[in-house]
């Protein structure tokens, strides 16, 4: 998006079912079987279950530094207690909004910030901070290799809070599975959907043939 231009929320290409299926897009088998699997960098979706960012957001002390790129922890223990506690006090939307200034890249424009500060500021803080509190804890990295279905991972190179590399290990555990990453200039953050939403649902709809 270039310095200037009027920022316009994006038409975001998704078919979801159920609640929380944000990003995620599918279409039926040739046989009418089970839904074929699109799994766009913040969701795995098995059946009616999503969890959306990396394998697991909060680090063990006692793993290596590989355990850590795979998982694609973000956060301590303590730091998701203390972004919690924050959540539910009259700092909710200052961190609010830092949170997000983190998580999108320097190209994005103020007014963009603002719509998603906004669009996020529309549920309550002190339910974010317990939606956040179980988000973070959720260990996905045994049901991922359970996934059988074909699968479209999209990850953004300079993601703050789903790090390309667990991306890869997403890639490496589902078979048959294709990896597509957004490059910092094409907005590949945490937010390329609303970024680059061109490259995204084109990408979606090329994958969805």
């Amino acid at each position: 998006m270039a310095r200037g231009e009027r920022f316009t929320p994006p038409s975001l290409c998704h078919v979801r079912r159920g609640p929380a299926k944000l990003y995620t897009a599918r279409k039926r088998s040739p046989a009418g079987s089970d839904p074929w699997l699109v799994a766009v960098r913040r969701g795995i979706q098995i059946s009616d279950r999503t969890t959306q960012c990396a394998p697991f957001l909060t680090s063990d002390p006692n793993w290596t530094q590989q355990e850590l790129e795979d998982s694609g922890a973000v956060f301590t223990a303590q730091q998701v207690f203390e972004i919690v506690a924050a959540l539910r006090s009259n700092q909710a939307e200052l961190v609010t909004r830092q949170g997000i200034d983190g998580i999108m890249t320097k190209s994005a424009t103020e007014q963009m910030k603002e719509w998603v500060v906004q669009c996020t500021l529309k549920m309550p803080r002190h339910l974010a901070g317990t939606l956040a509190y179980n988000h973070w804890h959720m260990d996905w990295r045994d049901l991922i290799p359970r996934i059988n279905l074909p699968t479209l991972i999209i990850s953004g190179r300079a993601s703050a809070a789903a790090p390309w590399k667990s991306q890869k290990w997403i890639h490496r555990q589902i078979k048959g599975s294709q990896l597509e990453v957004f490059e910092e200039a094409e907005g590949g953050q945490h937010f390329m959907f609303i970024e680059n939403p061109e490259k995204f649902n084109r990408m979606i709809m090329k994958y969805l043939g």
